[in-house]
């Protein structure tokens, strides 16, 4: 069989992936929120657990920390969370939302919700289940292959 690169596994998840993250970035600006689909998965971690350090969000959501900070730096300047020094290591920054950053949960919640169902749209219940339990086979497959 010959090999089709748009039709590869690997091409169809990246850009499934980006589309996602674009229509949700979209969605964010369009419902008043200048936050992204990266900078939503920090605050996802931080309605959970508030004051995180940095360094433990960045592995939080499986980026690296420059690009974290990044992310952290777009959050706080649009006033979502902010940097305090630790109490016991003042160089390391634990990361708290602000008003702003609790009160934004529900309508960011459910513009990611509305985004996954128009993207599911098609796709029965039981289908999307099994896409699921394939992308975790998937990310367990690869995870000690990572070098």
């Amino acid at each position: 069989m010959e090999h089709v690169p748009c039709e590869s596994l690997g091409y169809l998840l990246s850009h499934a992936s980006r589309s996602l993250n674009a229509c949700l970035n979209a969605m964010f600006v369009r419902g008043g929120h200048r936050v992204t689909a990266e900078q939503w998965k920090i605050l996802q971690h931080l309605w959970t657990k508030d004051g995180v350090p940095q360094k433990e969000l960045a592995s939080m959501i499986g980026r690296d920390e420059t690009m974290t900070t990044r992310f952290i730096d777009g959050l706080e300047k649009g006033d979502y969370v902010v940097r305090i020094p630790d109490q016991k290591d003042r160089r390391r920054k634990r990361i708290y939302l602000t008003r702003k950053g609790r009160s934004s949960k529900e309508v960011l919640n459910r513009l990611a919700r509305e985004n996954l169902e128009e993207a599911c749209l098609g796709l029965s219940e039981r289908e999307v289940e099994r896409l699921k339990a394939g992308l975790r086979s998937i990310m367990q497959n690869l995870k000690n292959k990572k070098a």
